[in-house]
């Protein structure tokens, strides 16, 4: 019997290959399999992360899981996407499928050979029955502008990321894995993201209260962007908050806060913008 897993991948700290007056990295990587029958099979690859030596990929990966059978091991090679070149390689690393199952927070480090480190999460796929694609919309309203400094020159750039929590309640790990991230937006405090879609088990393990964060950001060229605010919520609630009243529609629209790291978000938040969802449904 087989067990349905989604494999998540971030990395840190890995060595800027990009070269001198190039910037820094854009970082991607490619999943494949490593011994057994299927040995070289290609599993996916992630989209690419621009100016970021620290990437979070949004890409999730499902496999079907045998202890021991197919994809006990796998292999992971992060590139430097570089246009009409060839790509640069960045390191790679190894993970047994057991192994990083049996770790605190079912997600394991291993060190890359050119410097830094990747990490795989995995975690069971399917844990609700509400299977199908989420297509939703999203815009903003009055979102705090931080790039206007002291003589009041700029606008923010806003884009969003959905991420999907962790909680394991017997070992007290707990945390969020970004798994949607949206294109910016220049200059424009009231943005309007165009509409799109996401498995709902990449999305929420299939079960529409699964707790989701949306996070707005400020882009930036340089790819250190920053956080405006967030609101904790679920699938569940984006589908019961739609607008009805237009693309304006204040009485549907959801505060977002601009929290701390560590702080509890109803302990001293501050507003920094509304968010407000113009579709959300599940189809097949």
């Amino acid at each position: 019997m087989s067990t349905r897993l989604q494999l998540y991948l971030r990395a840190e700290k890995l060595k800027n290959v990009a070269g001198l007056f190039h910037g820094t990295s854009d970082p991607y990587c490619v999943v494949t399999v490593t011994g057994g029958a299927h040995d070289g099979t290609e599993i996916g690859r992630t989209s690419t992360v621009k100016n970021t030596l620290n990437p979070e990929w949004t890409d999730v990966f499902t496999i079907d899981f045998h202890r021991p059978g197919l994809f006990t091991e796998i292999s992971v090679e992060v590139f430097d996407e570089i246009k009409k070149k060839d790509d640069k390689f960045m390191g790679s690393a190894k993970f047994v499928i057991s192994d990083v199952i049996d770790t605190k927070g079912n997600e394991k480090g291993e060190e890359v050979e050119n410097g830094g480190m990747i990490f795989l999460h995995v975690v069971e796929s399917i844990r609700g029955d509400s299977s199908g694609w989420f297509n939703f919309q999203i815009r903003a309203l009055d979102i705090k502008n931080i790039e206007s400094g002291l003589l009041g020159i700029g606008a923010t750039d806003p884009f969003f990321e959905i991420s999907r929590k962790y909680a394991d309640h017997s070992t007290g790990v707990s945390r969020w894995y970004t798994v949607y991230r949206s294109k910016p937006i220049m200059d424009n405090h009231n943005p309007v993201w165009d509409e799109d879609s996401i498995g709902m088990e990449e999305l929420c393990h299939c079960d529409p209260k699964w707790p989701l964060k949306l996070t707005v950001l400020d882009w930036e060229k340089s790819g250190k962007h920053r956080k405006i605010g967030e609101v904790v919520t679920c699938a569940a609630t984006l589908m019961q908050q739609v607008a009805v009243k237009g693309n304006a529609d204040r009485e549907k629209a959801f505060a977002i806060f601009k929290v701390k790291e560590g702080q509890v978000q109803s302990s001293n938040r501050k507003g920094v913008g509304q968010l407000l969802v113009l579709s959300a449904a599940v189809r097949s």
